[in-house]
């Protein structure tokens, strides 16, 4: 027979959790004190930036704009149905 300790969902880090992503950041945060490299050239992040935000708005399909103004039904069947 198996004893427990065999089947236990275990990876064998002996690191709390929260040391495992403060490390890792902590890390990251001093080598970019040292040498700053930009993630993005600034042209190429405000195009992004520009193209997320215009995403976000055509996802949202403008919802807003008709859920967003109060309704004089109150049946919870009609909600955002004009």
């Amino acid at each position: 027979m198996t004893d427990d300790r065999d089947n236990r969902d275990d990876p064998g880090i002996s690191l709390p959790p929260p040391l495992i992503y403060l490390v890792p950041l902590v890390l990251g945060l001093l080598l970019d004190r040292r040498a700053h490299v930009p993630f993005l050239p600034r042209g190429a992040a405000r195009g992004l930036v520009w193209t997320l935000i215009g995403g976000g708005v055509m996802l949202s399909g403008g919802s807003y704009g008709r859920c967003g103004r109060p309704t004089r039904r109150y049946a919870p069947t009609s909600w955002c149905r004009d």
